[in-house]
């Protein structure tokens, strides 16, 4: 009923334009100029899998067996 808290399932749906502008600028992100530096694309590639993914729900060292 009008007035009450909305849920994630009373929330619009992403606009399609965004996300076709979205899909075109990482597109564009694949051809970029041979000066861009190495810290620079992974910063993109960051940015990229976090709109993409989600943010990082694991530990850093989760990969490395515990220490004895």
């Amino acid at each position: 009923s009008p007035g009450e808290e909305s849920g994630a399932a009373d929330e619009p749906p992403i606009d399609m334009g965004l996300k076709e502008e979205f899909e075109e600028h990482a597109e564009k992100a694949k051809t970029l100029p041979d000066t861009t530096t190495n810290e620079s694309k992974l910063c993109l590639y960051g940015l990229y899998k976090q709109a993409t993914v989600g943010p990082v729900n694991t530990g850093i060292f989760s990969f490395y067996p515990p220490f004895l």
